[in-house]
């Protein structure tokens, strides 16, 4: 679980170093001076869990002065109810830019499409005299309402909650990420690189990137508990979702040496596969 400390002014949290430790820095958010703590303190837990995740996090975090353990438990991407039955290693704590959400990612532009489309199929009804006109609002209506309501669910959850992933940029046409993640649940080690065909990266925050640039993602994770790891993840570019670029920088920095190392262990490993979607486990170094 990566160590991190919070801004005593604002509560914005950044990733902890012992290299670091004593020294002044500004909090990137809020603007005011903090000191980096001598010592991470623990990472602490929304409140009313489950007990699954109570015992899942007891589990993961190691004893202070005892062995590291295993990376936290994943959150997965399946919408379930009541929200939030996991917690990511690392959470994303991103609040979404709606404009440049929906400019710069293919699920956005769904929902203009869907949106236009059930009208349009409607109405082509309608004029065929198949359908009673109060039928056409309505099914617009629903229609509308229930795709834009899944979406937006769905991605205020994923970067608030989802965990931060890192990734390189292996290809610019089309545009091709790798990214490194721990597929455990909370039971052992299953680091694992995947092959994203990522749409909107030439319209994200500070321009299309280039060939090996280094870019930060929060994913969510879709599978059950029941399984030592994680079928699948869905990770997004951070630079897609906001036009902060302070919020961009912290959710960079939040992600340890460690998990960096695992991308460029994964990507040596890669052999040449560049098929998007491809997800491989990563063999230890």
């Amino acid at each position: 679980m990566a160590e991190t400390f919070p801004c005593p002014h604002c509560g914005v949290r950044y990733g902890w170093k012992s290299s670091l430790a004593g020294r002044q820095a500004t909090c990137k958010k809020c603007g005011k001076p903090l000191l980096i703590p001598a010592a991470a303190p623990p990472l602490e837990l929304p409140p009313d869990r489950s007990s699954l995740l109570d015992e899942a996090v007891a589990t993961a975090e190691p004893a202070r002065g005892g062995p590291a353990a295993g990376p936290g438990p994943r959150l997965p991407s399946a919408l379930t109810f009541p929200l939030g039955t996991t917690v990511a290693s690392n959470p994303g704590r991103l609040r979404v830019d709606w404009k440049k959400y929906f400019a710069s990612s293919v699920e956005g532009w769904s929902i203009y499409v869907i949106g236009i489309l059930v009208p349009v199929v409607l109405l082509i009804a309608f004029a065929r005299d198949k359908i009673h006109p109060v039928f056409v609002i309505v099914g617009a209506a629903l229609g509308l309402l229930y795709f834009l309501g899944i979406e937006v669910l769905a991605a205020k959850r994923q970067f608030w909650s989802g965990d931060v992933c890192p990734a390189v940029v292996i290809s610019t046409r089309p545009y091709l990420i790798a990214v490194a993640a721990d597929l455990t649940t909370g039971k052992g080690s299953f680091p694992a690189i995947k092959i994203v065909k990522h749409y909107g990266l030439s319209r994200m925050t500070g321009g299309p990137p280039d060939l090996g640039d280094r870019l930060a993602t929060v994913a969510t994770y879709s599978g059950g508990l029941n399984a030592s790891r994680w079928r699948d993840f869905k990770p997004v570019v951070v630079n897609c979702v906001t036009a902060d670029t302070g919020e961009i920088d912290r959710i960079f920095r939040s992600i340890p040496d460690r998990d960096w190392e695992m991308l460029d262990r994964g990507v040596a490993q890669m052999g040449g596969r560049t098929k998007p979607g491809t997800l491989f486990m990563i063999e230890a170094p």
